[in-house]
């Protein structure tokens, strides 16, 4: 590449090594998460995130979802919380201080996404952005609710934006940023884009491109590539 320096990654090991061995041996000591998601019509953004959680070895794993979708649950398992939800479904603005005890007791916090369309669960997701500290990944359609504001997530702490080459297009298009995104722009001018996005915003970002998966973390670019290009792969 010709102005951003990377590294890259094999897909069958971590980056660094010494990683392997920092991990907790116990659960109580690997941190407590904190799932967002789903709507009366569909839960399995959030349940995929949450057993690929547990897979990984995170400590406590909460689910917070929408009362009604307790029509597709059936009995409610102990680790799943149901909030208010608005007459078709979503995340209602009723269930923010709920949500917001729930995030307050996490370490970290996905918005796994199958939040649907819904300009109450819009006025939600934009408050619990702005206002709430603490780690914060978007993904899905989660990411989808800023495209108009995207500012509420660049410019936010401790954010991470695991998202779509048309989802980066549309952030950048209300950036106002100098580059447009385009799917045929190359790895190269890709991976620069996102250095110089991730050096001017707070944000981290993650972006698949054909057979690679792409880091950006203040200015500094992690590509690891893959054998084929995954059907899913953001949660």
């Amino acid at each position: 590449m010709a102005s951003t320096s990377y590294l890259t990654q094999k897909q069958s090991e971590p980056l660094f090594q010494d990683i392997l061995w920092a991990k907790p041996e116990q659960k109580s000591q690997a941190g407590k998460l904190l799932i967002l998601g789903g709507n009366s019509h569909a839960i399995s953004a959030p349940s995929e995130a949450f057993a690929i959680a547990i897979k990984q070895g995170a400590g406590e794993v909460k689910a917070v979802m929408p009362d009604k979708t307790r029509t597709i649950l059936g009995k409610v398992p102990p680790d799943i919380e149901l909030v208010p939800s608005t007459p078709s479904g979503s995340f209602s603005t009723k269930a923010e201080q709920d949500i917001k005890q729930y995030i307050s007791w996490a370490d970290a916090t996905i918005f796994a996404g199958d939040f649907g369309r819904n300009s109450e669960t819009a006025i939600l997701l934009e408050i619990l952005a702005s206002k709430m500290p603490g780690i914060q990944v978007h993904t899905r359609d989660s990411a989808d609710y800023f495209n108009n504001t995207p500012k509420t997530l660049f410019e936010r702490e401790n954010t991470l934006l695991v998202i779509s080459i048309a989802q980066l297009q549309k952030y950048c298009m209300h950036l106002n940023w100098h580059k447009a995104v385009s799917f045929d722009m190359g790895l190269e001018q890709l991976c620069d884009l996102l250095s110089e996005l991730t050096v001017k915003y707070k944000a981290h970002i993650v972006v698949q491109y054909f057979t690679n998966i792409i880091v950006a973390v203040n200015g500094r670019i992690v590509i690891t590539h893959l054998e084929k290009e995954p059907k899913v792969w953001r949660l």
